[in-house]
C-alpha cells in the first residue's frame, strides 16, 4: 500500500507551525460530525491534534469512523481563541485537511476506546477477547511505555558495566522438586511434556564458561558477589531478583 509518509506526529504540533503543510499518521479517535464541518482528533503514540473536514470537499467522509487509520495532510491553523481546549498539549491548533487516505478500515467497535470512564465499567472477558484495540488506549499505552523504560535503564546500568545478556529456555525439562510444574505438552512426542523452569540453576550450569567469567547466583543462600564490595547473602524475597540477574554474566577479572 502507497501513501505519503508523516512528516510530524500528532502530539508535537503548536502555534509556530502555524501555516505549515503537514502529512500525519494515525488513528481517528473520536469522530464528531456536525452537518456543516467534521471534527475528527487523530491519534498517535506522541498525543492527539484536531482535524477539521469540509463536508463538501469529503463527500465519502462517511468512511471514517472511530479507530480507522489515516493518512490525512492539510495546514495547520491557530484556532480561535473561544475554541482553544487547554486540555489538549494541541489544543491552540487544529490541522485543516485537503487530502487523506484510509490506510485500514474500522468496523464497529466492542467497546468505546476514547471514553476511560466507561473502560472501567467493561467486561475484563471482553478486553481480553480484543486485546488489540484494548492496548491502544492512553491508559494501557502508559503502562507498556513505563514497563519499557524500567527494562532499558536496567540493561543500560548492566552494559554500561560488562555484563552480557543471555537468553535461557523458558521451557525446559522438568526436574523433581517440591513444586508442581506448570506443564505444556510436547505434541511431537504424546506423553511427553515441557515444564517451566522455576529455577536457571540448569541453564546456568550450561552457559560457555570462562576462567574470567562472573556469574550471579539465582538460590536463596548463594552468595553473592558485588564488584567493590563485600559478599552478601542472597535472601529468600531475593530470589526472583536473583533468577534476572542469573541470565548476564559478568565478564571480569577472576571466577565469581
Amino acid at each position: 500500500m502507497g501513501f505519503v509518509q508523516r512528516t510530524k506526529t500528532c502530539g508535537e504540533l503548536r502555534a509556530e507551525h502555524a501555516g505549515q503543510e503537514v502529512t500525519l499518521n494515525g488513528w481517528a479517535h473520536k469522530v464528531r460530525d456536525l452537518g456543516g464541518v467534521l471534527f475528527i482528533d487523530l491519534r498517535d503514540r506522541n498525543g492527539l491534534v484536531q482535524l477539521t473536514f469540509d463536508p463538501a470537499s469529503f463527500p465519502n467522509r462517511l468512511e471514517i469512523r472511530s479507530e480507522t487509520c489515516l493518512s490525512v495532510t492539510g495546514k495547520v491553523k491557530v484556532r480561535a481563541e473561544e475554541t482553544k481546549n487547554p486540555k489538549m498539549s494541541t489544543g491552540d491548533i487544529e490541522v485543516i485537511v485537503t487530502a487523506y487516505t484510509v490506510l485500514g478500515a474500522a468496523k464497529p467497535l466492542p467497546f468505546p476506546l476514547s471514553d476511560e470512564d466507561v473502560m472501567e465499567t467493561v467486561n475484563e472477558e471482553l478486553r481480553i477477547k480484543h486485546r488489540y484495540l484494548d492496548l491502544r488506549r492512553s491508559t494501557m499505552y502508559r503502562r507498556l511505555a513505563i514497563r519499557s523504560s524500567a527494562c532499558r535503564r536496567m540493561r543500560e546500568y548492566l552494559t554500561v558495566r560488562d555484563f552480557l545478556e543471555v537468553e535461557t529456555p523458558i521451557i525446559t525439562k522438568s526436574t523433581p522438586e517440591g513444586a508442581r510444574d506448570y506443564l505444556v505438552a510436547y505434541r511431537q512426542n504424546p506423553g511427553m511434556w515441557y515444564a517451566l523452569p522455576d529455577c536457571q540453576v540448569l541453564p546456568r550450569r550450561e552457559l560457555p564458561r570462562r576462567p574470567t567469567a562472573r556469574v550471579h547466583p539465582a538460590r536463596p543462600g548463594d552468595v553473592v558477589r558485588y564488584p567493590g564490595r563485600h559478599p552478601a547473602t542472597c535472601r529468600g524475597d531475593d530470589a526472583r531478583c536473583g533468577q534476572r540477574l542469573d541470565r548476564r554474566v559478568r565478564l571480569g577479572e577472576g571466577q565469581g
